[in-house]
């Protein structure tokens, strides 16, 4: 071979193993670039899950709340109720007097007023 032609043959060598450098470096950058965007990822799923179980925590806290306003309301409707009911049908012993001697005052006015309608 001649010194020209293996001069030539050197360039080429030289130029592929100089853009076999470059392809290795731009690989490199790519490889690079993914590991980021899976730690990004990774990342990011955990925030999402500890989102997810933010608003679970949330929606089983509104059920409890949901569910203690029910009782709470069914609770005061039958205190009502058992209220409204104890006043109504008991007496106490002054009512129960007072009664009593409202109808023993009555009878004696109509007893009163016969006596006098009659002797005159």
């Amino acid at each position: 071979m001649t010194d020209a032609a293996e001069y030539d043959r050197g360039v080429a060598a030289g130029q592929v193993l100089a853009r076999l450098d470059s392809h290795e470096a731009h690989l490199s950058a790519i490889n690079g670039s993914t590991e980021r965007v899976a730690m990004e990822l990774s990342r990011l799923s955990k925030g999402n899950a500890e989102l997810l179980l933010s608003v679970q925590r949330l929606a089983d806290a509104a059920e409890a709340d949901r569910r203690t306003v029910i009782a709470t309301a069914a609770a005061l409707e039958k205190d009502e109720a058992q209220r409204r009911g104890n006043s109504e049908r008991k007496w106490t012993p002054v009512q129960r007097l007072i009664a009593v001697l409202g109808v023993v005052i009555a009878l004696l006015g109509v007893v009163a007023l016969v006596l006098v309608s009659v002797l005159h």
